[in-house]
């Protein structure tokens, strides 16, 4: 039975970015644990997946990812549910990709 705890995601996202050049994305999923977390970026009207990442056991992430295309871009981070837990989502930050 899925319990109502919701898992927490810090994400810590650069507010610019190059085209062509790689940025990272860090943070923690809590409950500590390992887990698959999605870097997503909002592209007519739906939530595309650029890049993900395994947390380790502590938590802890790491994505890096290199842009494509020039603009503002709209992103998020999430963590899918699990049998147990609830799914989680960082607010949506925005880049400026030069």
């Amino acid at each position: 039975m899925r319990t109502s705890v919701r898992q927490l995601l810090t994400a810590s996202v650069p507010s610019t970015a190059r085209k062509g050049r790689a940025f990272a994305v860090t943070g923690t999923v809590t409950p500590h644990r390992a887990a698959r977390v999605y870097l997503r970026r909002y592209v007519l009207g739906r939530w595309v997946t650029l890049a993900s990442a395994v947390a380790l056991g502590t938590g802890g992430y790491r994505i890096d990812y290199t842009p494509k295309s020039t603009g503002t871009w709209r992103v998020r981070l999430d963590v899918a549910a699990t049998t147990t837990l609830l799914a989680g989502a960082t607010t949506v930050r925005s880049i400026q990709v030069t």
